[in-house]
Order: structure tokens, then C-alpha cells, then sequence
């Protein structure tokens, strides 16, 4: 009886794993991953501070269209999220379009180089630019 279910749990884990793969598209290698740099504040007299930045980017988990950014903000060497980003990848443009689908109407645009990731977050309708982000991917 052992046997059988440990068998079973072997096939399930690499029926698994294999979607789990699967998830993560071709065209995405350029951007999956982790990236840190610096972002930068561009309203001058606003409550935004400049932060050391560091996003993980990965497949979004409910939809196989999109990808995720956990974005956590770096205070003295330790990580602190900020919140998650939802995003699209034009991977012909090599493009990233991410909001937070906060009433600010956030949008965030990367794009993607040779393990560089350069950006801006825009706010409102206006589409004020409010920061500028520089990363790179570690």
C-alpha cells in the first residue's frame, strides 16, 4: 500500500511540476526574474521618498496571460513589500505595462534591455509622471 502511494505522489508531483513549467512562456525569459536598483521621485513637495527597489517578477498565478511583480521597497538591507503589480508583456517591444489597480489609476512602464529594466510610474488621468525606476536584474 505504501508503495502504491508513493508512486502516486511521484507522478502527481511530476504532472505538477510540469504545469507548473508550462506556465512560464518563452517570451517571458527576458523579464522573469529578480531585479533592484533605484526609484526616483519626480513631484517635487510630494509624500513620495526615492527607495532602493527590488521586484520579483513571475508568472501571475490566476491568469496565464500576465505576470506578477511582488515590489518590496529596501530599508536598511531588508525588503519591504509594497504591494503586488499586475502586469502584461509586449515581448516584441520588450515592454512591461503593470498597475496596481489602485484609484490613482497607477501605470507602470518598463522597458526591457539586456538585464536592465528602465521605467516610470504615472498617476491620475494627466498621467502625471511620478517616479522614475532603474533596475537591474540580479
Amino acid at each position: 500500500m505504501r508503495r502504491i502511494f508513493f508512486a502516486g505522489t511521484i507522478i502527481f508531483c511530476v504532472i505538477a511540476g510540469g504545469r507548473l513549467a508550462a506556465q512560464i512562456k518563452p517570451e517571458w525569459k527576458d523579464v522573469i526574474g529578480t531585479w533592484q536598483g533605484d526609484s526616483t521621485c519626480v513631484v517635487p513637495n510630494s509624500p513620495c521618498h526615492d527607495e532602493k527597489a527590488l521586484y520579483r517578477v513571475k508568472p501571475d498565478k490566476d491568469d496565464p496571460d500576465k505576470l506578477t511583480i511582488e515590489a518590496f521597497k529596501v530599508v536598511e538591507n531588508r525588503p519591504q513589500f509594497m504591494g503586488n503589480l499586475s502586469c502584461k508583456y509586449a515581448p516584441e517591444e520588450k515592454v512591461l505595462t503593470c498597475t496596481g489597480n489602485t484609484p490613482k489609476r497607477d501605470m507602470w512602464t518598463f522597458n526591457v534591455g539586456d538585464g536592465t529594466m528602465e521605467g516610470t510610474l504615472t498617476t491620475g488621468k494627466e498621467k502625471t509622471l511620478y517616479r522614475k525606476i532603474s533596475l537591474k536584474k540580479k
